[in-house]
């Protein structure tokens, strides 16, 4: 399948150290919106204030020592699914522990670690990021009701490849179809938003790249959607629609990539499974 070579660089340039409040935010919040409807995507401006930003930076350094013990040290476990109609192959970590429950890193692409259960300590399980107000007002537009979160934290080491082009969400169809026309007749119920760590995702160290207003479209109608890479600085945010076609670029910089992806989505929605993963 073919896409528009066209690749558009997005990068929304925030004053350093700006923190807004809550109601100096509602202009954005209605381009927010506005963004997410036509492209599928949007970046939230200035989320984080310094302390946050120092506080998330610390806490950090522990999970990824954490994390990297345990790609070290445990045996891996294939992964095998259907993404796109394609075969997708893959692999990932399960460690127990006694004092926070079942750890799991999920490997998306080479040099791309998902750390999807068990690294919420610190800053990562704050009300800064499970309630943080800003969000959860954008949440309450764009889900109603009867929504819940969860995050986690995705490792892109130098060197890491692209990763595949997927869709967050499942098709939602019993019959096999990949084509995405399930999807697209139920109302927006699951939204993911990346937050980088300790630096700015920039086009060299692996920018988010979605196929333009694909949340929308099916499959088939992909071909000649332009592609977008956005770049993203440390205190922001990129919050974007589940349904839309998206990867994570490789990472050609001599320093680590991590974000943090905090997932809303409808309650009725069952998000605790990874495809392959027992």
């Amino acid at each position: 399948r073919s896409f528009a070579r066209k690749v558009i660089f997005v990068q929304h340039h925030a004053p350093p150290c700006q923190h807004r409040s809550f109601s100096s935010s509602l202009p954005d919040m209605h381009r927010n919106l506005a963004e997410l409807e036509t492209q599928g995507f949007t970046i939230v401006n200035d989320l984080f204030g310094p302390q946050e930003i120092s506080l998330m930076q610390t806490d950090y350094q522990a999970i990824k020592s954490r994390a990297e013990n345990i790609v070290a040290s445990e045996p891996s476990r294939v992964r095998v699914w259907i993404e796109n109609g394609e075969e997708t192959t893959s692999r990932y970590w399960k460690c127990p522990n006694l004092d926070i429950g079942e750890q799991v890193i999920l490997q998306a692409g080479e040099g791309r670690y998902d750390l999807w259960k068990g690294f919420k300590s610190g800053f990562f399980g704050s009300e800064s990021i499970v309630r943080n107000a800003r969000l959860d007002a954008l949440m309450d537009q764009l889900l109603v009701r009867d929504w819940g979160q969860y995050n986690g934290v995705i490792m892109s080491r130098p060197g890491s490849c692209d990763q595949y082009f997927h869709r967050d969400t499942d098709q939602l169809s019993n019959k096999k179809d990949c084509g995405g026309a399930a999807l697209q007749a139920v109302d927006d119920f699951y939204f993911t938003c990346l937050i980088p760590i300790t630096a700015d995702v920039t086009p060299l160290n692996g920018p988010t790249e979605f196929l333009v207003g694909s949340h929308r479209r099916l499959c088939c109608e992909f071909e000649g959607l332009k592609r977008a890479e956005v770049c993203v600085p440390v205190g922001s945010a990129l919050l974007f629609n589940g349904k839309i076609n998206h990867r994570g670029n490789g990472n050609r910089s001599d320093s680590d990539r991590p974000v943090i992806y905090s997932v809303y989505h409808k309650l009725w929605y069952n998000d605790q499974f990874r495809k392959g993963v027992e």
